[in-house]
Formats: structure tokens, sequence, C-alpha cells
């Protein structure tokens, strides 16, 4: 199977890899006594990529209010706060973790309608983990099907879709089906 990339670096080259790279984790890890402008603020000093401006935008756009507290947002606006922190830097790389984890349908169509107003497609690569294939099949360029830690399959989304006549969701099935 082919190998897309290693990475294995000293650590302060690794410090400097990793600057480049935006990193939503599906994991909450805010500070609830935190208000909203508090952590656009904490964010701004920890990394020199973060365009504050964008952040504001992203958060107006959400309509999440800065002055509130982070223990006081729903979920879903949790993980609305946790993308808009992530697309706000210039990062050359996003990663995102399961994006969608427990959030409901307007919350992950908000969240997939941000990606595409503030992404910058010719300046930035988006890597999204997700098992909610459905939600983001429309934006995808490349799939990449890792089963038990394996690289299995790597297809490019529009040629799948005119090779086999399905849909993602439904080659992904097919093709999860025929290895088990």
């Amino acid at each position: 199977m082919q190998r897309f990339w290693s990475i294995s670096l000293k650590a302060d080259s690794a410090r400097k890899e990793m600057k480049n790279i935006a990193y939503l984790t599906e994991l909450d890890m805010f500070y609830d006594p935190f208000r909203v402008k508090d952590m656009i603020h904490f964010y701004e000093t920890q990394f020199s990529d973060f365009r504050i401006n964008k952040a504001w935008d992203l958060l107006k756009d959400m309509k999440i209010d800065g002055d509130k507290k982070i223990g006081k947002l729903s979920k879903g606006n949790r993980g609305r706060l946790k993308l808009a922190l992530t697309l706000a830097r210039d990062a050359a790389v996003v990663l995102l973790d399961e994006p969608f984890s427990g959030l409901d349908p307007m919350v992950r169509e908000s969240i997939v309608k941000s990606l595409l107003t503030y992404l910058e497609l010719d300046k930035q690569t988006i890597v999204i983990a997700t098992h909610e294939i459905h939600e983001i099949e429309q934006i995808l360029d490349e799939v990449v099907v890792v089963l038990n830690g394996r690289i299995e399959e790597k297809k490019d989304v529009e040629q799948l879709r005119e090779e086999s006549g399905m849909s993602l969701l439904e080659w992904l099935k097919r093709f999860i089906e025929e290895k088990n």
C-alpha cells in the first residue's frame, strides 16, 4: 500500500512544523469560566498566525456572543467556537478531528458552510477525520480510507462517482463490506 507521508523530526524541527498546522480536536478543552472573547485573545497570544478579525467575523456569522461565558454555551455553540478558533489561523494545513461529533444537523450544516466560506483552498489543505461522510461529501476532493489504523484506499471523489455510479457513502459501505 502506498504511504502518503511520514514525519520524523527532532523536537525543534517538530515545533516549527506544528506552527503550520491548525488542529481542531474532537475533545472539548475550554476553560469554562472564560468568556468567548477571553478565548479569542488567548489564541491570539498563542498562535502568531491567528487572525483576530477573522475570528470575530466567524463568531458574528455563527451568532456567538463574545461576552458569553464558555461554560454557558450549548454543545453546538462550543463546536462552532472550536471551529472559529481553528479557522482563524492562517495555517497551511487544517486538521479537523471529528468536527461533527455529537452535533445536531443544523450545527453540522453551519460548520460545512463556514468551511466553504473561510478556508483559503488555494493556500490551505484541509484534512477531515470523520464518520459523518454524508455531511461533507460535496466538498471533498479526495478520500482516504483508514481501517484498523492502516490506509486501505485513496481515491479522487469525482472520479469515484463517475466510475462507480455511486455516492461516496454508497461506495464506502460497499468497500467496507468487501473488506469484511
